[in-house]
């Protein structure tokens, strides 16, 4: 008489899966049912590297065990963007026949603007008046975007006279 004994059922479960981009590698963890059973691996679209940048991984975890058999445990990792501070200035100016562009700054610095609008429109402003200027920022890892107003006033006119001749009579 032959003795089998099956292997026991264990279940995996992924934990930490919602985290934000913060610049460094991201890591999901896994319990086991019962406790204490070692994962054997974890990888991330397929890969053991961890992943850094904003964006949905599948995750799977596998069991090695001489004793316990166990389905993948599976599920997606998000890293979502981290939120930059985008600030406004050159938003008062006086009017020079010239266009006007505010300037935006982003913190962390050197983040690219993707737009720029002036009462809803790409056009950098000449005239003087109010402008409601809305910056928006897209980047792989951060997301934002600030209002402000842009105002243009007008110029004092300056009037010169011209020197007027001697008569001699």
């Amino acid at each position: 008489v032959n003795l089998v004994v099956n292997k026991a059922v264990a279940t995996l479960s992924l934990n930490s899966l919602a985290q934000t981009y913060d610049g460094t590698p991201k890591v999901v963890t896994s319990t086991s049912s019962p406790a204490g059973l070692t994962v054997i691996s974890i990888t991330y679209d397929g890969s053991a590297t961890l992943p850094i940048n904003a964006g949905t991984y599948a995750v799977v975890a596998s069991l090695n065990n001489s004793n316990y058999t166990a389905t993948p445990g599976t599920g997606n990792l998000v890293i979502s963007k981290d939120v930059a501070t985008l600030s406004l200035s050159n938003t008062t100016v006086t009017y020079d026949g010239s266009p006007h562009a505010v300037t935006v700054t982003t913190a962390p610095a050197g983040l690219t603007v993707v737009s720029v609008t002036y009462n809803g429109s790409a056009t950098v402003p000449t005239n003087a008046g109010s402008y409601a200027v809305v910056a928006t920022l897209n980047n792989t890892n951060y997301s934002g975007s600030i209002s402000g107003t842009l105002t243009i006033n007008k110029a004092t006119p300056v009037i010169t006279w011209a020197t007027p001749t001697a008569i001699t009579y």
